[in-house]
């Protein structure tokens, strides 16, 4: 069964500047105009790999949420389609299997939402000890 409400999705690990996406779902959730929205699902995953694709198969409409490290300027967001990620090859994952080859698999085989945006926050190293002060600014403009 699909499901035609609005999933936004955090990927993200515990560690630095990696937990940007689940922190971005933590302030999203604190939102009671988000919150107590039965048509918005929001969710964390920790460095989904291929599972990304179980997760956003039964939606109609996906936001994905993650660091995203190309050398931009920390803090800088970066609204994307699926065409767009081949412009930031490797720049969504050091977990090997990573955001971009998930989706790729997903268009092979034809499971791709109908609508897909990806946000990637770019950050200076995703697994630095903190958030730099850029990356913090991004979060807290969200509350």
């Amino acid at each position: 069964m699909t499901n035609t409400g609005l999933l936004i999705l955090g990927i993200g690990s515990p560690y630095g500047e990696d937990t940007l996406g689940w922190q971005i779902i933590d302030t999203l959730s604190k939102s009671s105009t988000i919150a107590n929205n039965p048509e918005i699902t929001l969710l964390k995953a920790d460095r989904p790999g291929a599972v990304l694709l179980d997760l956003i198969k039964d939606h109609e409409r996906v936001i994905l949420i993650d660091a995203l490290k190309s050398g931009a300027t920390p803090g800088r967001v970066n609204i994307l389609t699926f065409d767009d990620l081949a412009k930031f090859e490797n720049a969504f994952s050091s977990h090997g299997f990573g955001v971009s080859e998930a989706l790729a698999l997903g268009q092979a085989i034809g499971h791709l939402p109908e609508q897909l945006i990806i946000v990637g926050v770019e950050v200076v190293n995703e697994l630095t000890p903190q958030l730099t002060d850029q990356v913090d600014e991004v979060i807290r403009t969200m509350m």
